[in-house]
């Protein structure tokens, strides 16, 4: 709506339009079997109904694929059934405004799965979701296409391996472009029969594969970050040589890297555990990123007591957390606050996120490291906080605003 965010009264609200609220970026991380994703969609898709109903209303016509005409264009106007209209919005919305990753590959089929029954329609295939739904370790990897561009986990921080060299610059660019517009023909894709299902398969896969080197040169990097985080400049220096080799076709090169991180991104941990698949955010979704990031996040984050982060997730790990995330701050915080810390760097300017969290994310150190930190250096704002709801025992919710 237009209105809240100025502090306009409810009554004053105006709902935006639909093709704004389908340009929506909506993310849960640790999204688990998505149930906040289907609720999004469920929620959202009804406030696209309320908003083509209001563009009618004006004298718009809407085509059955959801667009925005003039009045009198010729087109196959929306179904007048509020049920099929319903489930013509929840497609959309699933298409093109959710996103959502877990680091269990099972959980995402499963999100796959919750979000294809929530928006079911006759005789059409289930919509796409292969390109938003993702798995990996989403605190590991990086956020921003800076730290690839300038080949450092901190950019602000480090010397640029490759700030002077443009030819390597100007290939990562070229690479994220090239998937960028793959990416666009996805959301734009309709979905009448499985031949447009496998279109959309055909245009993410090869979208990936023009990302692939970048995602190895990213994996890379976070692998010298869990192993060498006191001599990362120096890393930075040696990976640099072969990542700018890799980008121009080298596959020795390649190769030699991806070894190379399969065998850093493993150290530290236990033998039961997935490897570890870092989450590069603005490979995965460029054009979340080429927008300043999502406009929401919702979710409910896993929690584990500081005390046990090590013996969980080893040692480096934990200690990467606290290097780049919680930018240096040590303390026996919970793990959900790296969680509530990340978010705030994956929202565009104005964006907002509501997180469910653990009582303790006001106390102690967890407060310190986390609240403390958003509040003061980086500038977000708390909108609301409810703790102890009856329906959700011994949790906290709270909405933290970009500034």
């Amino acid at each position: 709506y237009e209105g809240p965010s100025v502090g306009k009264p409810r009554a004053e609200w105006q709902l935006k339009s639909s093709a704004a609220l389908l340009n929506l970026k909506i993310c849960e991380p640790a999204m688990g079997s998505g149930s906040f994703l289907v609720q999004v969609c469920r929620w959202l898709g009804d406030r696209v109904v309320e908003a083509w109903h209001h563009e009618e209303a004006s004298g718009a016509v809407i085509d059955v694929d959801g667009q925005y005409h003039e009045a009198g264009a010729a087109v196959e106007p929306l179904p007048r059934a509020t049920e099929e209209r319903i489930i013509i919005a929840r497609r959309l919305v699933a298409e093109r405004c959710i996103y959502g990753i877990d680091i269990n590959p099972l959980a995402v089929e499963l999100a796959k799965l919750s979000v294809w029954l929530v928006t079911l329609a006759k005789e059409r295939p289930f919509g796409f979701l292969d390109h938003n739904l993702r798995w990996g370790d989403c605190l590991l990897g990086i956020h921003s296409l800076d730290q690839l561009a300038e080949l450092h986990p901190n950019p602000s921080e480090g010397e640029s391996v490759h700030g002077g060299l443009f030819d390597y610059r100007s290939k990562v660019k070229a690479a994220v472009d090239s998937a960028l517009e793959k990416r666009r023909k996805i959301r734009s894709h309709r979905v009448r029969d499985i031949g447009d299902i496998e279109e959309m398969a055909r245009l993410n896969e090869s979208a990936q594969e023009e990302l692939e080197v970048c995602h190895r040169i990213a994996d890379a990097m976070m692998g010298e970050a869990l192993t060498k985080p006191e001599r990362i400049d120096n890393s930075m220096v040696t990976l640099g040589v072969e990542a700018g080799e890799a980008l121009s076709g080298d596959q020795g090169s390649l190769n030699s890297m991806i070894t190379r991180a399969r065998q850093t991104l493993s150290v530290d941990q236990a033998e039961n555990k997935l490897p570890r698949s870092p989450f590069h955010w603005p490979l995965e979704y460029p054009e979340v990123f080429e927008v300043g990031g999502f406009d929401a996040i919702v979710g409910n984050p896993p929690y584990l007591g500081g005390q046990r982060i090590t013996g969980a997730l080893g040692t480096q790990y934990r200690d990467y957390l606290v290097n780049h995330i919680a930018g240096g701050m040590r303390g026996s915080a919970d793990l959900v606050t790296y969680f509530f810390l990340h978010c705030h760097s994956l929202l565009r300017g104005g964006g907002l996120y509501g997180l469910l969290g653990v009582n303790t994310i006001a106390e102690g150190d967890t407060r310190a490291v986390g609240l403390e930190q958003l509040l003061g250096s980086r500038d977000a704002t708390i909108v609301a906080a409810y703790p102890n709801e009856a329906c959700i025992s011994r949790k906290v919710r709270g909405r933290v605003r970009s500034g």
